[in-house]
């Protein structure tokens, strides 16, 4: 099946159960938004600023310096700990907008809330376990920063331009890197997890990575073919986005992945029970 075929019955999978679609995607973006504003919320530093205030200590000049040296710190962390955090989550959401797909090429009629309370306790672990190692490609770029930060204000101005130097090129090619293995070489991951939950983790990793060699460029390719359709989407401030292009993206992605689990299974990568 060519890229155009997939499309074209990806569209038709989409529009043929068009309403539960669209509420599976809003669903999908919902949550996103509301981790981010938790994240905002919660390592916000005027919110730190009113604890402070409210228990007073800025009112006392020794308190005043204890409070913030040591809240400082725990900003450091709390921030470190919801930017993991916040970069998993909506990983594993991207499992659920990827069953429920999954689910609609399958089915005449297909419901999103059967995909997104499908998941039972210990599928649910082992699926944020998987999707929280391959998103490290995606993280490691944040600890470099934070590294960087931590010897710039720690080092002389001539060690600093030499670490922002040295960090500055660590951080870009990681973050390539991370988009690189992230995007394209676990491509096949949270298909196959919404597929199999109860796959192993190696596994799971293993034959998307297989897979998808020779494949990243097609993948390529495929995502750029969806831009005339992201500049309509720019053009109506998102609107059309949210009510056409995004399920209709998602729903001919299915497809792709359909072409690259029978390449799997025809160059004996993965067994038919793993892949379904």
């Amino acid at each position: 099946m060519d890229r155009v075929q997939m499309k074209l019955v990806g569209q038709r999978n989409f529009e043929r159960n068009y309403g539960s679609s669209v509420v599976a995607c809003l669903l999908y973006n919902m949550l996103s938004f509301i981790i981010g504003v938790i994240y905002i919320v919660l390592v916000s530093k005027v919110v730190i600023s009113m604890i402070g205030t409210l228990l007073r200590y800025d009112y006392d000049p020794y308190y005043q310096q204890s409070f913030s040296n040591i809240y400082s710190s725990w900003l450091s962390v709390i921030d470190v700990v919801f930017r993991i955090v916040t970069a998993m989550l909506p990983v594993f959401l991207e499992v659920l907008i990827k069953k429920f797909f999954l689910m609609n090429r399958m089915q005449d009629s297909c419901k999103a809330s059967k995909a997104f309370f499908s998941f039972k306790g210990s599928e649910y672990f082992k699926t944020v376990g998987v999707m929280a190692l391959i998103s490290l490609w995606v993280i490691i770029p944040y600890i470099i920063n934070y590294v960087y930060t931590y010897f710039s204000l720690h080092v002389s101005t001539f060690f600093s331009l030499y670490f922002s130097f040295i960090f500055t090129l660590l951080y870009g090619a990681l973050l390539i890197i991370g988009i690189i293995k992230f995007y394209y070489s676990y491509f096949m991951v949270p298909y196959i997890l919404a597929e199999n939950p109860n796959i192993e983790m190696k596994r799971a990793i293993a034959i998307s990575n297989q897979t998808m060699k020779g494949a990243k460029g097609d993948l390529f390719v495929f995502d750029l073919s969806f831009i005339g359709w992201t500049l309509l989407s720019v053009l109506t401030f998102g609107i059309l986005n949210i009510f056409y292009v995004y399920p209709y993206k998602e729903s001919a992605k299915v497809e792709f992945y359909s072409c690259m689990k029978e390449k799997a299974k025809s160059l004996n990568i993965c067994s038919s029970g793993e892949l379904m």
